[in-house]
């Protein structure tokens, strides 16, 4: 992946050097509400590394609901899986143009794992789905506080317009 050519175009930005810079994500997390002066409902993360981060992030970004560890695998994300999958395939899918989510969505294959679908890397060594995963924390939150009846503009639905 030409990362520095999509930093330069803005589809990314560099986060550390053989590591991530969590310090680095924060902040950049906490621009994007102040910036654009955001409402926080939840923030979904996977706990794996992320756990500093997300103290300091409940204590400098406001959030109607605590944030949510939201566990990877089959077991938990397999019916956001076929709920991104239906959206695609029924063309309500939609996203910012971005070569690195393109990617991502062409490097995941779909696989069953104890019954449920799941996606995971077609080459373990050369692809990431990194943003595909992201894209999964973020719809099974949306699921959650539309089964909630929170924060829902029944004019308007996340799931629809991705």
């Amino acid at each position: 992946m030409p990362y520095r050519v999509y930093a330069e175009q803005g589809y990314c930005f560099p986060c550390g050097n053989k590591t991530i810079d969590y310090d680095q994500i924060e902040q950049f997390i906490v621009d994007l509400v102040e910036d654009y002066q955001l409402e926080v409902a939840s923030i979904a993360f996977d706990k794996t590394f992320a756990d500093e981060m997300m103290k300091n992030l409940a204590e400098r970004v406001y959030q109607e609901e605590p944030s949510v560890d939201v566990r990877q695998g089959a077991h938990n994300l397999g019916a956001t899986v076929v709920e991104i999958q239906r959206a695609i395939l029924e063309e309500r899918f939609k996203y910012a143009p971005n070569p690195l989510m393109r990617a991502a969505f062409f490097n995941g294959v779909i696989v069953m794992k104890t019954g449920r679908p799941w996606v995971d890397k077609m080459d373990k060594k050369k692809t990431k789905i990194d943003s595909l995963v992201a894209t999964f924390n973020a719809v099974k939150m949306a699921m959650y506080f539309r089964e909630e009846n929170l924060f829902v503009d029944e004019s308007y639905s996340p799931l629809l317009e991705m």
